[in-house]
């Protein structure tokens, strides 16, 4: 166990001891809490993450896209999309496993599938995570109003279920774009639940939604920011998920809040190299995901120095901030 979380216990000990020797009977604010304190995230080489949610995860390549029928770990181990390439940069060799399902909530990969339209009803995912021993857990929920409302008690069967076998598993919540354009008041009184349970939030839809509406702007710009900067718009009803520079931000940001770095000076010149992956062509990322509205410069900003020194900058001040606690 960690430090931390030994001298919690050795303390805890000490102090039922002494109200024992006065004859004092515990009582229940004497019990140790239901999440227990533990030290500062630091990633290190050799840590295992798994990631569970949906396509707002895999999209933008944090995570590489896997076959909807791929269910076992042998397919969905060893992923090596953004974040993989982020730790890679720096010098940390880490093992990532992609348990994202297009079209799903965290429920639906828990129990009882209604995914029908992705051909998963009735299907129960657990039995496919056959490894349960994990350094990181990153969860994301879907963007429905029901999803939003139910973020904490889907999250945390998540938690037992990994807890029971290493019982140093970290918890993070990736809060995508979408959710601060549905309902995000509400959603935000959620994430300071799930903080205070132990989950670490990386916001990093709250950056994406802000530099989109103008609320924030990117220090340093050369371009003029919009929707499709950081959203695709493949069609009228699929206009929502994030494209590569939104899952570029995604992957940085869950590093720096994993290590404490910054993410200001650190490498992406991974994000457009083919040589790496053919899925990381820009080229061919936007011909196929801007068909409805074909406008983007999400390369632009890519080969922008400026630009991509501020949104790094921001991504700094958003982790630092922590704005949904002012909900």
């Amino acid at each position: 166990m960690k430090k931390r979380f030994v001298s919690i216990l050795l303390l805890f000990s000490v102090v039922m001891g002494l109200l024992a020797g006065c004859g004092v009977a515990p009582t229940e604010t004497t019990a140790p809490t239901e999440v227990l304190a533990k030290e500062e995230p630091v990633l290190k080489s050799g840590d295992k993450i798994i990631f569970i949610g949906n396509s707002f995860t895999y999209y933008g390549k944090c995570v590489l896209d896997k076959g909807q029928k791929e269910f076992g770990l042998d397919k969905r181990a060893n992923d090596q999309g953004y974040f993989y390439q982020v730790c890679k940069a720096n010098g940390l060799e880490v093992s990532v496993t992609n348990f994202t399902f297009g079209g799903h909530q965290l429920k639906d990969i828990y129990s009882g599938c209604c995914a029908a339209n992705r051909g998963h009803d009735g299907l129960n995912h657990l039995e496919y995570l056959t490894d349960r021993d994990y350094d990181y857990v990153v969860l994301q929920q879907g963007s429905g109003g029901k999803a939003i409302e139910d973020v904490l008690s889907e999250c945390k069967p998540f938690m037992d279920l990994f807890l029971e076998v290493n019982p140093n598993t970290q918890f993070v919540f990736l809060v995508h774009h979408r959710v601060h354009q549905v309902k995000e008041t509400l959603y935000k009184s959620h994430i300071k639940e799930l903080e205070d349970a132990g989950f670490i939030i990386v916001d990093w839809g709250a950056l994406v939604a802000d530099v989109i509406d103008g609320t924030t702007q990117v220090p340093g710009a050369t371009q003029t920011y919009d929707n499709n900067s950081f959203v695709i718009s493949k069609s009228m009803d699929d206009g929502f998920h994030e494209n590569m520079l939104a899952g570029y931000i995604t992957a940085q940001m869950l590093y720096c809040a994993l290590t404490g770095e910054s993410a200001v000076g650190q490498d992406y010149s991974f994000c457009g190299n083919t040589e790496i992956n053919g899925s990381f062509d820009f080229l061919a990322f936007k011909a196929k995901q801007y068909l409805f509205d074909t406008h983007t410069n999400f390369i632009e900003i890519f080969n922008s120095e400026a630009d991509m020194r501020g949104l790094q900058e921001l991504i700094d001040k958003y982790l630092a901030e922590k704005a949904y606690r002012n909900y």
